[in-house]
């Protein structure tokens, strides 16, 4: 798991095996893998989502909502949410904690994190940053 502090918030994500949803903690936003382009993929969206939580300048009220849009860089918070609670992915989730609170522990199986071409990574980073 990648976890760290950044402008005052806590983030942590990494994929994991989840044999029972309603196991993982409160507060973690359950995102389907096929959304997440690599690490540096949601590193970059999260950063970017407590820039523009904290200036004012984000397209959702919501902290967890606005790294989701930035994670699809589509505006349309229902086209974002698609990327939310993953459908047949064998148990398979990619876990994103962004508080102010330190992030929980987890006892899941943690899995590699999704990867494709760094073309297709670099890609989905500017998309996050052409919503501003």
């Amino acid at each position: 798991m990648i976890s760290d502090r950044y402008n005052g918030f806590y983030y942590g994500f990494g994929e994991f095996l989840v044999p029972d949803f309603s196991k993982i903690p409160d507060g973690f936003l359950l995102i389907n893998p096929r959304c997440i382009k690599g690490p540096r993929h949601v590193l970059s969206c999260i950063m970017t989502a407590i820039d523009s939580h904290l200036s004012g300048t984000g397209i959702a009220r919501d902290l967890a909502m606005e790294f989701l849009v930035r994670l699809t860089g589509k505006r349309q918070i229902n086209k974002a949410m698609e990327c939310l609670l993953p459908r047949e992915t064998g148990g398979k989730v990619v876990l994103v904690w962004i508080s102010r609170k330190p992030m929980p522990s987890l006892d899941f199986e943690e899995m590699d994190m999704p990867h494709t071409s760094k073309e297709e990574e670099l890609e989905a980073i500017e998309r996050r940053l052409l919503l501003d």
